[in-house]
Parts: structure tokens; sequence; C-alpha cells
């Protein structure tokens, strides 16, 4: 698989949303940290990483699950940050095996409990990791809601 128009164009759009929507919650939660050239950098290395998701989803899942635990550790505003995993996590489900995405959201959830109840005031990790890669497991299949498919498609329909 290569990286087709789109991706890049998802990247570019991606990016303008989550740094746009960051900086509007950023006025809206001063007791956050003031975004600074560190905060961008992350901010745009998660849309950087979506150019390359569908070649290379699991570094694409790793990257921009790393700028966001990094970006929420240095206590940053919430904002949309956390599109970035969820599209890389979904891309791993709908367009690889469901093994390695099912071992990724099992490495990420505890990973993401941990850091959540560290950092954040409230842990929402249980949505971000399954309620992602469950979607992108059963698009795969054709099948809206995995409890009640019958079959399983072996490989992707695209």
């Amino acid at each position: 698989m290569k990286v087709k128009v789109q991706d890049p164009v998802l990247g570019a759009v991606m990016t303008a949303l989550v740094i746009a929507g960051t900086v509007q919650a950023w006025h809206e939660q001063p007791e956050m940290r003031t975004l600074d050239g560190l905060a961008f950098v992350l901010l745009t290395a998660g849309g950087l990483a979506l150019v390359v998701r569908r070649i290379l989803p699991i570094v694409t899942v790793a990257v921009t699950f790393a700028a966001s635990m990094i970006y929420l550790a240095y206590s940053y505003p919430y904002g949309p940050i956390f599109f970035y995993a969820m599209i890389a996590l979904y891309t791993l489900a709908a367009w690889r095996p469901t093994v390695p995405a099912l071992i990724v959201t099992a490495v990420l959830l505890p990973v993401n409990v941990a850091h959540s109840w560290w950092f954040e005031a409230e842990p929402d990790s249980f949505t971000f990791s399954v309620f992602t890669s469950a979607p992108g497991t059963s698009s795969r299949s054709g099948c809206a809601w995995p409890a009640r498919c019958t079959t399983r498609s072996a490989t992707p329909s695209r």
C-alpha cells in the first residue's frame, strides 16, 4: 500500500482543525499551561503521522498516541488532539488484520488508563481505546455491530 492523495490532505486538514480547536480550548481553559513551541510541535506531529497511516499504521498509532500523551503530561489545554490517535487506531483496525489491531489496543489501553489516572482529572481511556478500534474492525467486515455478525472477512474489502 502507498500514500494516496487524500492522506496528506487529511493530515493537513486535521492539523489545521486540531490547532484551531486547541487555540480555542486554550482561551477557555486559563488554568492550563500556555501553548508554546513544544505544544505546536506535538500538535503538528500528530497530523504529519496521519500522512503515512495506510503504509505504517502501527507507527502512526504510536506517534499520534505518544504526541497526545506527552501533550497531556505537560498540562496543555484539553482539545481535539485526541482525534489523531483515534483516526490512527481506527485505520489500523479497519485496514489491517484483526490480531495486530487487538494487540495494539491491548497495549494502549493499560498505558492510557495509567496515564489518565496519573495526569488527568477525568480518565477516559476505555472510551478512547475501545470505541475507536471496534468500529474499525467491524467496518472491515461490513458489519456495523460486531456482536450481531455471523461471518468475518479475512481481508479488507477496500
